[in-house]
């Protein structure tokens, strides 16, 4: 059994529907009307902080006035200008940033393992130790999972492209490189583990159609401020998913929590134990 994917994070909340995926539309008026059509309001995964304020920001290639903001709902601590700012501050975080460091458990809830369909889904858990650099620079080590075969294995990107695996215990003596679309290395939700390392969704996430609105807000258990974010307008991990959110501290912009959806079900997410945005040293990276 070789490593299961990792993602990229997670709230465990009820969902709140955030409207379908539209693409947006390049005159002003178009782009009031996405923001309007696109707005939703829920509560938080965390404590919830006062009355929720919802903000739009959509990106439109090729149209000169950049990303739109515009405030749905007033009476909460950020402001209009505050709170366009930290979308496009956490947004140009991630187009940007050198590398991370993670720590993070990843629940995913679907019928594969090992890339073979098993016709009855189920939910994997598994707790990560992650190590990121551009460009395509990635460690991950496996703390905890509720398979237990898992528990140890580290993976890492290969230079030549694909991933070395070195597996727990005895086999742990040797390492196997596999093809980045090899099906032993999908999650079970079937997805590639191509698809899911930093530099792949970090760059779907934040695409050139990409809408983000801001639907909560809420507190660390250590009191840190965090801001739910709805993402539309982007492809999904698989054609069941449809919707995604992320939650990130305002300060830092550290990701707090990940999560996506198959109707009211949380299909795929991350809880974050600890995250910087950083540049790990390249020694970091050895299998």
């Amino acid at each position: 059994m070789i490593l299961q994917s990792l993602r990229s994070f997670q709230p465990p909340h009820p969902p709140t529907p955030t409207g379908k995926p539209m693409i947006p539309l390049r005159s002003v008026l178009g782009l009031l009307l996405a923001s309007t059509l696109l707005t939703a309001c829920g509560g938080s995964p965390t404590q919830n902080v006062g009355r929720s304020s919802t903000r739009t920001i959509v990106s439109v290639p090729g149209n000169d006035l950049g990303d739109f903001a515009r405030n749905q709902m007033g009476g909460t601590s950020f402001d209009d200008s505050r709170g366009g700012d930290l979308l496009h501050r956490a947004r140009r975080t991630m187009e940007t940033a050198p590398g991370l460091e993670a720590e993070f458990v990843m629940r995913a809830f679907g019928r594969y393992r090992a890339g073979a369909d098993t016709g009855e889904a189920r939910e994997v858990s598994n707790r990560y130790k992650v190590l990121w650099a551009r460009p395509a620079r990635l460690r991950a080590d496996v703390s905890q999972s509720s398979e237990g075969d898992l528990e140890g294995a580290r993976i890492a990107s290969a230079e030549s492209g694909g991933f070395n695996v070195r597996a727990p215990g005895l086999f742990g003596l040797f390492t196997r490189k596999f093809a980045a679309a090899d099906p032993r290395l999908k999650n079970a939700r079937g997805h590639e583990l191509a698809a899911v390392v930093p530099d792949a969704q970090l760059a779907r996430l934040t695409g050139p159609y990409a809408v983000w609105t801001v639907i909560g807000e809420g507190k660390t258990p250590l009191g840190a401020p965090t801001v739910r974010i709805g993402v539309q307008g982007v492809p999904r991990l698989d054609p069941e998913i449809d919707r995604e959110e992320l939650e990130l501290e305002a300060g830092s912009l550290a990701l707090y929590q990940y999560a996506s959806y198959v109707g009211m079900r949380r299909v795929l997410g991350y809880d974050f134990v600890s995250f910087r945005w950083t540049q790990p040293p390249a020694e970091s990276f050895g299998i």
